[in-house]
């Protein structure tokens, strides 16, 4: 049996193996512990290990094994409810965040990630209620902020998602994604502040490619806006250059995303939504 000193020092190098990306010592090694002692935070740590191989099946496992130790964990309800949400398996992903929201009806990951589930569903009002709840607790976290930025976007709220977006980037300012999406509702001039910055930021040697595309993309609207089109054409052709080599666009998948969203509709019409305490 391991003392709670020992398990600390263990969990502390485990989880920074984690964050280097070491996933598959994360994982030899958390079994290993999880023989000696089943503490939660080792299950979790491997069910996110898991989760960032995209091993999701064997995160629905080891999850459910934990539940059996400990069913009334909201952090394993959490991980096992994210697992079946990537898996697109969204009834068993709502089943399991609201059976957490019953133990802890403000805990925020979970409202976040219930959030997330509805907005992939097309269900706008619940996901914005969810998320808005979950600010109501902490208003300062970051994919909150984005989330509601995007759905106010889409709805053509303008006003509220750059609200939202400026929040976004007062929270983290390299956080360039938000930058990008403020840049397709904004009207630029040369003189426009935000049109300044994203050039400062353009030009921080440490944002990697993704970052950079975005950057490209934001000051390519800018450009266009204010007629200066040979450099707009530069900033769109870097941006989608760069974007090119980091991502593979696969049709087939969100055919299948598609249908799966349309089943979960056909197999559960008599589903009953879900009222948040406190609203």
């Amino acid at each position: 049996m391991l003392s709670n000193i020992e398990l600390k020092k263990k969990v502390d190098k485990i989880t920074n193996k984690l964050k280097a990306g070491l996933f598959d010592e994360v994982i030899l090694e958390t079994k290993m512990l999880l023989k000696k002692t089943e503490h939660p935070i080792l299950f979790n740590i491997l069910s996110l290990a898991f989760q960032s191989k995209g091993e999701f099946d064997n995160s629905v496992k080891i999850m459910h094994d934990a539940l059996r130790v400990y069913p009334r964990n909201v952090l394993i309800l959490n991980n096992i409810g994210v697992s079946y949400h990537k898996l697109e398996k969204f009834a068993d992903a709502e089943k399991y965040f609201l059976r957490g929201l019953e133990l802890e009806p403000n805990y925020i990951n979970i409202l976040n990630n219930i959030g997330n589930l509805k907005k992939d569903l097309n269900l706008i009002n619940e996901a914005i209620n969810y998320y808005k709840k979950s600010l109501t607790i902490k208003n300062n976290t970051l994919e909150v902020h984005f989330n509601l930025a995007i759905i106010y976007q889409n709805l053509g709220e303008f006003q509220k998602s750059k609200a939202h977006l400026k929040k976004v980037l007062e929270i983290n300012p390299n956080f360039v994604e938000a930058d990008r999406m403020l840049s397709l509702v904004t009207k630029y001039d040369e003189s426009n502040e935000h049109f300044k910055i994203m050039l400062e930021k353009i030009s921080n040697s440490k944002l990697d490619n993704n970052q950079l595309s975005q950057l490209h993309f934001g000051l390519g609207k800018c450009y266009e806006d204010i007629k200066n089109y040979e450099n707009a054409f530069f900033h769109f052709d870097k941006a989608n250059s760069i974007m090119k080599k980091i991502t593979k666009y696969n049709v087939q998948k969100d055919i299948e995303k598609f249908e799966k969203i349309k089943n979960f509709f056909k197999n559960h019409k008599n589903l009953k939504n879900f009222k948040i305490k406190g609203n």
